[in-house]
């Protein structure tokens, strides 16, 4: 039988007609002297108008599975493929067909057992195996080795539901590949290229290679051990339990899941969102490529790294969570990512990742981790924990927002609910509570920064070296932070500190603004989401004594969606405002039941937001560009810019970077606006490569710009053992005219410690102070009352005699 294949061909009917004769008179020859035939011409005949052959003659994949299942019945294999599996209503399990179960476990809504097959099942059968559950009356769901391979309704598995697909049947595909595999090894013995030449009449030219049929004769008995280990028959761990049908706890209100939840669109995702005059919204990235993305970060390739949980916020028993981290690069500059690349996946609730040389760190759960990519290829080859520990009461508080101090620490958040112990080479480390911590990469030495807030979803440090974070539940708007400040929520602590704006809504991220893209009186302000009202805001900061105060000014971009989620955001290398939508109804984490169906598992956004009538940055070229070049761009205005132009430059070795950084600090012009800053840059990239410059110190200390001479004085503190005679520095920042100054000496005398730094410190009272510095004395006197009560006590002066109330 010959196939028609819709090209023009000789008539078919008279040929196929021949055909059959010449097939009919073979099966009676063969009948006839007691030979079993199998009549291929009359039976495989297609009964549909599907194509079983490649041109008419030869079979197709499709044919080749019909010839099999047709071979296989007339050779009476055909029933015994076929095996079932029977739950019955006592949870006894009973098998035909070559099956046998073992080790059966029942559980409160099902059973699991190990299921072995006396030979592997067949893909091309229409029912090759099935399960039964005669009893059911709802819905069930099956694994195969913890992989989900199906759920159904009831009625399916009353009458028996055929399994498909799974790891068995991923098995046989296997060996049916290995099989081709050999196949095409032994054709390629037996009918070799170049017949003529290595065994023919030209044999004395290339005969030489007929030792190449032995090579292929060793790679088709290497296949055939590779085929019989496949033949052997293994347990397969089954699990068969009922889906019970989710309930909600109770009724919750719209504020918290809304009635009606529009479907994804972009496009009118964007209509819906109203923009402050002046500026324009674009779609940077989506799904499926972001899935309920959490956090981003920038490399020193200008690529965003996103950390994304569709595991949030709970895990459900049998499955296992594959949240990842992605790439993202625009490449072409046109603010859209075009290309995206899977760093690593199989992480539970990975809250942030921040890529270094070599790789990424990510707050992942109760560790902190180091995601190693040891040959360059953006993919994750090796994980290691660098710290364990932490909390996980609440999933939405654990650690989060991984930050780069511009002296090259790293810090990271952790909310209310979370109780954190954790062992390092540098002893046990305490957080109760929420809190910040930081991490110096080089030494691995982890520290407590500040306490308290409920939920400090966000921190921004800004052009100075100062610190702001928010809060996602506090209602407080921005909190100014310190070392040792401690805010409502901070556990234990007999006194805190308010946020900026008290009764302004709670927020996630935050980032301080700089740069040349947006209006100048943007430049140190910061912005946040409202994550609860749809929308994202800015702040004005200005100078206020020692610390700050904050205004809302504007609303940057809101939504009439409730889906629009916005929980991190982050200023470019373009320049533009990058922001990352949850993309979530819910949002609500303990009032709505963890697994409530309307919580969105498949999508997630990042939008870009630029003033529409200001040129944007141009890029800057920081991943393996020269040394004079890195260092000139801490002269840039772009925070990010200086950051990524640090961090590269902390790759390279110092003895190429340190003389090159004292040429460029000795060029910088005194009459230059910036000159302070550049020059307090200098100071901060030798706290990033760990390598102290006295005289630099001393001489940002004595900046005529008080803001360089506060973050002067914590690079003291960094360096305190490794340069002369500290505390006199001290002493003259303690009564500093800038109460900042006086700030960041008392906080940093009471980490110091010793009878002399509460001396020290103390001095700051003889100024007129505020509410941080009243905080920031009252708890240098509190935490170091051991060195100086006991030295009080025995009569010695301390405070300089001033003891008096």
């Amino acid at each position: 039988w010959q196939e028609g294949t819709g090209s023009p061909l000789p008539d078919l009917a008279k040929r196929n007609q021949r055909l059959g004769q010449a097939a009919q008179f073979i099966s009676e020859l063969g009948q006839k002297n007691g030979h079993l035939v199998i009549d291929l011409n009359s039976q495989l005949i297609s009964p549909s108008n599907e194509q079983i052959t490649e041109n008419g003659v030869q079979l197709n994949d499709l044919g080749y599975r019909r010839l099999a299942k047709l071979v296989m019945r007339q050779l009476g294999l055909l029933d015994t493929a076929n095996s079932q599996v029977t739950l019955n209503p006592e949870r006894i399990v009973t098998t035909r067909g070559g099956v046998h179960t073992s080790n059966l476990v029942t559980t409160k809504r099902g059973i699991r057992f190990d299921l072995r097959s006396d030979r592997l099942p067949c893909n091309f059968l229409d029912a090759n195996r099935s399960v039964r559950i005669p009893d059911a009356s709802s819905a069930h769901r099956l694994r195969v080795d913890g992989v989900d391979v199906l759920e159904t309704e009831a009625k399916r598995w009353a009458i028996g539901q055929a399994i498909l697909h799974g790891p068995e049947f991923d098995a046989a595909e296997k060996l049916r590949a290995e099989i081709f595999q050999k196949n095409l090894e032994h054709r390629r013995r037996l009918r070799p290229l170049n017949r003529t030449y290595i065994f023919l009449f030209r044999a004395y030219e290339m005969g030489h290679l007929a030792y190449e049929m032995e090579d292929f004769d060793r790679l088709v008995s290497a296949a055939e051990e590779r085929i019989a280990r496949l033949l052997t028959p293994r347990s397969h761990r089954y699990s068969i339990e009922r889906i019970d049908q989710w309930q909600p706890v109770h009724n919750d209100p719209e504020h918290e899941v809304p009635r009606h939840i529009p479907d994804p669109d972009t496009a009118d995702e964007l209509a819906s969102m109203t923009v402050a005059d002046g500026f324009a919204l674009n779609l940077f990235a989506s799904s499926p490529i972001l899935t309920n993305p959490i956090n981003l970060n920038w490399d020193t390739q200008g690529r965003a790294w996103v950390s994304m949980s569709s595991t949030y916020p709970h895990i459900k028993p049998g499955t296992e969570p594959n949240d990842r981290i992605v790439i993202l690069e625009d490449a072409d500059g046109d603010g859209v990512a075009e290309k995206w690349t899977v760093f690593a996946e199989g992480l539970l609730v990975p809250h942030s990742v921040m890529p270094v040389q070599g790789g990424a760190y990510v707050c992942s759960a109760t560790e902190f981790l180091f995601l190693a990519d040891t040959d360059g290829d953006d993919r994750e080859d090796e994980r290691r924990v660098v710290f364990s520990g932490f909390g996980n009461a609440d999933v939405h508080h654990m650690i989060h927002a991984l930050r780069w101090a511009p002296w090259g620490e790293l810090y990271f958040n952790q909310s209310i609910y979370i109780n954190s112990f954790i062992d390092t080479r540098w002893g046990k480390r305490r957080l109760n509570g929420s809190g910040l911590w930081r991490f110096r990469p080089e030494t691995e030495r982890l520290e407590v920064f500040a306490r308290g807030t409920v939920n400090p979803w966000g921190h921004a440090i800004d052009r100075w070296g100062q610190s702001f974070i928010t809060d996602g539940a506090g209602g407080q708007g921005p909190h100014f932070t310190f070392p040792g400040a401690a805010f409502r929520g901070a556990v234990g602590a007999p006194r805190t500190l308010p946020g900026l704006v008290p009764g302004k809504p709670n927020g996630t991220g935050c980032e301080a603004l700089s740069g040349r893209h947006f209006p100048e009186e943007w430049r140190g302000g910061i912005v946040e989401n409202d994550f609860r009202a749809n929308r994202t805001v800015r702040y004005r900061i200005t100078d206020k004594g020692s610390g700050f105060a904050a205004q809302e000014v504007e609303t940057l971009v809101r939504s009439t969606r409730k889906t629009y989620r916005p929980v991190d955001l982050k200023v470019g290398p373009d320049g533009a405002l990058y922001i990352v939508d949850w993309y979530n109804a819910i949002i609500d984490h303990g009032e709505v039941d963890f697994h409530h169906p309307l919580r969105d598992k498949a999508h997630g956004r990042i939008w870009r937001l630029i003033a529409k009538d200001r040129p944007l940055v141009e890029r800057p070229h920081i991943h393996g560009a020269p040394v004079d070049t890195l260092l000139d761009h801490l002269k840039s205005p772009e925070d990010y810019t200086r950051t990524q132009a640090k961090r590269e430059l902390a790759t390279r070795p110092h003895a190429e970077v340190l003389p090159k950084l004292k040429t460029w600090v000795d060029g910088l012009s005194v009459v230059d606006p910036d000159f302070e800053h550049h020059r307090l840059e200098a100071l901060w990239l030798h706290g990033t490569l760990d390598t102290p410059n006295e005289t630099l110190l001393r001489a940002v200390l004595n900046s005529s710009e008080p803001r360089a001479r506060a973050s002067a004085v914590r690079m003291l503190f960094h360096w305190r053992d490794r340069v002369g005679k500290p505390f006199e520095l001290y002493a003259k920042a303690t009564e500093d005219e800038n109460p900042r100054v006086r700030l960041e000496a008392v906080n940093t005398l009471r980490e110091t410690g010793s009878l002399p730094a509460a001396n020290i410190a103390m001095r700051a009272l003889r100024h007129d102070g505020d509410s941080w510095l009243d905080y920031a004395t009252w708890l240098t006197a509190r935490e170091l009352r051991d060195d100086w009560l006991p030295a009080l006590r025995s009569g010695q002066p301390v405070f300089d005699g001033e003891t008096g109330p």
